[in-house]
């Protein structure tokens, strides 16, 4: 609502672009809206790093101009002028090979849009990274699942100079008092296994028991 409230208030007509779906990418796993609506000087975050390293994953800039081949010129926060365009994203499914043990790959889709979502307003989870002179933080009991010490803690550190909290004081302790950051699932204890197998039978070396054993 504040990203559209913003957009709307500036001066000057909207561009919208109408982004790409190539095979399978569920929609709700889009990295950045299928109808992306900017103008000059709306405020965007990059959300995927560059090639040519102009830019990082979280960098805040404005857009400067749009030009007739739909190119974007966005000023990031140094001062730089960059020319923006249209980047790619891949749904890719990952199978364990039991037979081979290792861990493949298969592409089911490809989603092509400009790699930038409006940033007057951005989720404390892509702020990390970034820093910003103000920070105000909306703090609700609403928001339960992410009343957490770590979250709140990102959050509050992204500012330079001042932070504003708006909501419940209540929220706020409970944040303070939760340390749970939950249990991540992820292929790492797979992909140390995979490695320490490997490299037994590379470089004919065995590797202590213990280190692959405690990675499964």
């Amino acid at each position: 609502f504040i990203n559209e409230k913003k957009l709307a208030e500036l001066p000057g007509d909207s561009t919208i672009f109408t982004g790409e779906i190539k095979g399978e990418f569920p929609e709700n796993s889009l990295p950045t809206q299928m109808e992306l609506e900017v103008k000059p000087g709306a405020q965007i975050i990059f959300i995927k790093n560059d090639y040519e390293r102009r830019w990082v994953n979280g960098t805040i800039g404005t857009i400067a101009g749009i030009d007739e081949d739909e190119t974007l010129y966005v000023i990031t926060e140094d001062g730089k002028e960059v020319d923006v365009k249209k980047d790619s994203w891949r749904n890719i499914r990952y199978r364990y090979n039991d037979k081979e043990k290792k861990i493949e790959e298969e592409e089911l889709g490809v989603f092509i849009q400009y790699p930038i979502r409006l940033a007057w307003a951005i989720t404390i989870h892509k702020s990390q990274g970034s820093e910003c002179q103000v920070v105000i933080i909306p703090w609700l009991k609403a928001f339960y699942p992410m009343l957490k010490r770590n979250i709140f803690y990102t959050g509050i550190t992204r500012a330079k100079q001042r932070v504003y909290i708006v909501g419940e004081w209540k929220a706020v302790c409970q944040a303070i008092h939760t340390d749970d950051t939950g249990t991540r699932k992820t292929m790492l204890a797979v992909k140390i296994q995979q490695y320490c197998e490997r490299y037994q039978r590379q470089e004919n070396r065995r590797i202590p028991a213990t280190i692959c054993n405690r990675a499964v």
